[in-house]
């Protein structure tokens, strides 16, 4: 499912009910009646989870509840100790390969000697040599917006949380990214290898499907 303004061509939504209702309507143009089965990465699992919601009201059934390492939009950024800080740098530093090493260290040092907040940071990695188009700094801020906006109410079903090894100092003291306390069922947790955006990418794409295919037998 595409996000209205991604191709440039349309305005963005600006609020994840909206976004969510209009996903439903595409899915339930082709599929009329669940069970759904509904994953969303990053972003993407708040707009999922509001789904589920409007699915629920709807009288339909939903089948898998995915979220693809995305937060809860009740997380809140803390900044570890120093020492715990150091703890998850070591911690991260040990998985990844000497390139990603040295990537890693990089980002860190551009991302704090620069200041920079979570807009400045997905600008960063999405960047090519062509620049960043307006279009995408639109929906990048509709999107942050509408996060910012956005008041989640308790899910009555089950949930699964897919979650990169590799978390960020905002996240990495908090196991399920706060959203335990919005589910009202169960909530797997499932550890991947690698970070955020690589998670979509070989090789940890292959653990993830793996993963996957367990809650879609």
């Amino acid at each position: 499912l595409q996000s209205l303004g991604l191709d440039g061509q349309e305005k963005p939504l600006q609020r994840i009910e909206d976004m969510a209702r209009h996903y439903i309507q595409e899915i339930r143009a082709m599929q009329p009646t669940g069970p759904y089965f509904l994953s969303g990465y990053s972003f993407g699992a708040m707009i999922a989870f509001e789904m589920a919601q409007q699915l629920l009201e709807q009288g339909q059934s939903i089948g898998l509840l995915a979220f693809l390492d995305g937060s809860s939009p009740l997380l809140t950024d803390t900044r570890p100790s120093l020492l715990k800080t150091l703890g998850i740098h070591a911690g991260n530093l040990w998985q990844l390969s000497p390139p990603e090493k040295i990537t890693y260290i990089k980002h860190r040092l551009d991302y704090r000697q620069n200041n920079a907040n979570i807009r400045d940071m997905l600008i960063s990695q999405w960047s090519t040599p062509e620049g960043f188009s307006q279009h995408l700094i639109d929906l990048l801020d509709s999107n942050l917006q509408a996060m910012d906006d956005y008041v989640a109410k308790p899910y009555a079903g089950d949930a699964v949380l897919f979650r990169s090894r590799i978390q960020s100092m905002e996240s990495a003291l908090d196991p399920d990214l706060s959203w335990a306390s919005l589910i009202a069922g169960n909530l797997d947790i499932q550890a991947i290898p690698g970070a955020h955006f690589s998670l979509l990418k070989e090789p940890h794409v292959r653990v993830l499907s793996e993963k996957l295919k367990l809650y879609l037998c």
